[in-house]
C-alpha cells in the first residue's frame, strides 16, 4: 500500500524536524495517521540526521567551488561577506563551508539573506551594464 496519500503532512513534519536539528540535537517526527489511522512518532538525532544526509550535504560545496574557481578567485580572496552568504543554518553544511575556506570562521554576523540580496544587486547591475556607483560597498563582518 501507498503511504503518499499525505504527502504534505509528511513534509511538513520533515521540515519541521530539519529546522528543529539546526539548534537542536534531536527532533520529533509525528505525522498522524500515517497509514490506516496509525500515528507515526519517531526521534532523530541531528548524528542520524546528518549521516543520512551527507551525501546532499557534500553536494552543496560543488556550486560554492564552482563560483569561485568562475571567478578566478583563491579561497584566501573571499572576504567576510561572500563567507556569509554562503553561510546556511545547517551547523553540517557551516562546519563544510569553514573547511571549505581553509578554517575561516563563517560571519555570524550578517543576515545571510542580506548577503545574497545584495549579491544579486550587484550581479543585476553588472548584467545591466552599470559601470559607475558604488554599488560594492556593503561593508564586512567586523
Amino acid at each position: 500500500k501507498d503511504l503518499a496519500t499525505n504527502k504534505s503532512d509528511h513534509t511538513r513534519a520533515c521540515e519541521r524536524a530539519k529546522r528543529t536539528l539546526s539548534t537542536c540535537t534531536k527532533a520529533n517526527i509525528e505525522i498522524d495517521a500515517l497509514f490506516e489511522g496509525i500515528d507515526f512518532h519517531e526521534t532523530i538525532t541531528r548524528a542520524r540526521f546528518e549521516d543520512l544526509c551527507q551525501v546532499y550535504f557534500q553536494d552543496t560545496m560543488k556550486p560554492v567551488d564552482r563560483v569561485v574557481r568562475d571567478a578566478k578567485m583563491s579561497k584566501s580572496d573571499v572576504d567576510d561577506r561572500r563567507r556569509a552568504a554562503a553561510r546556511r543554518e545547517y551547523p553540517q553544511v557551516q562546519r563544510l563551508l569553514s573547511d571549505y575556506f581553509n578554517g575561516k570562521k563563517l560571519c555570524q554576523s550578517i543576515n545571510p539573506d542580506e548577503a545574497v540580496a545584495h549579491g544579486a544587486a550587484v550581479q543585476a547591475a553588472i548584467l545591466s551594464g552599470v559601470t559607475e556607483g558604488d554599488a560594492d560597498t556593503w561593508r564586512p563582518c567586523q
